[in-house]
C-alpha cells in the first residue's frame, strides 16, 4: 500500500481525543494552507477558515456541534473534546460547488493533520446562528467545521453486511466502520 493509501485508510472520523497534544496555531494555519492550495470550482476560491485552538472558544464550537448520528445523543466526556478546530466559512449560503470545494479542503486539512499525527472529524450538523455569535464572525455561514486533536479511540474499518452502513461501537469502545466492497462499487 502507497503512503497516500495509508494516509487514507487512516484518516478516519475521530470523535474522541486525548489533552496531551493539542495542535498548535502554526500547525493548524498550515493546514489551512494545504486547503488553500487544493482545487476550487472554477479558481473562485470562495472559501474563508478560522483556526480555533483558544480554550474559551474551543469550548463555544464544542457546544455548537451535533457528534454522531448513528450515536444517537451521544457526545464525548468535556475531557475527550477536540483539542482545536478548523472552520470553513463562506459569505453566502453554500451552493453545489462551494459545497465541493468545502469538501476538497476539508480532506485536504484531514490528510495534512494526519500526516502530522493528528486525527479528527467533519461536522456539518451545527448551530449555525450561535457558532457566528460566539466567533464574531457576522456576514460569514459557517460551511464545515473540522475537529482536531490526538484521536483517544480505536477506529476499525470492517466490510458491510447484509447492506448495512452504519458504523458502531463495541462493549470496549472500539468504532466500527462498514466500508462496501471494491468489487461491489465498480460498474
Amino acid at each position: 500500500m502507497s503512503y497516500i493509501a495509508e494516509l487514507i485508510a487512516s484518516n478516519r472520523s475521530y470523535r474522541r481525543f486525548s489533552a496531551d497534544r493539542r495542535p498548535t496555531r502554526d500547525e493548524l494555519f498550515g493546514m489551512i494552507d494545504c486547503a488553500r492550495l487544493g482545487a476550487s470550482a472554477g479558481n473562485l476560491q470562495r472559501l474563508y477558515f478560522s483556526a480555533v485552538y483558544d480554550e474559551k472558544d474551543c469550548a463555544s464550537v464544542f457546544e455548537n456541534i451535533a457528534f454522531a448520528a448513528y450515536l444517537g445523543s451521544w457526545r464525548p466526556d468535556r475531557e475527550e473534546a477536540p483539542g482545536a478546530y478548523v472552520i470553513i466559512w463562506s459569505c453566502s449560503e453554500p451552493d453545489a460547488n462551494l459545497a465541493i470545494d468545502a469538501g476538497i479542503a476539508a480532506q485536504s486539512i484531514l490528510l495534512c493533520a494526519r500526516d502530522m499525527g493528528y486525527g479528527g472529524c467533519m461536522f456539518r450538523s451545527m448551530k449555525k446562528n450561535e457558532l457566528v455569535k460566539a466567533l464574531g464572525k457576522s456576514g460569514f455561514v459557517p460551511v464545515l467545521v473540522i475537529a482536531l486533536g490526538t484521536p483517544a479511540e480505536t477506529v476499525v474499518l470492517t466490510d458491510v453486511k447484509d447492506g448495512n452502513i452504519r458504523y458502531y461501537r463495541d462493549e470496549n469502545g472500539v468504532h466500527y466502520v462498514p466500508k462496501r466492497a471494491l468489487e461491489d462499487i465498480i460498474i
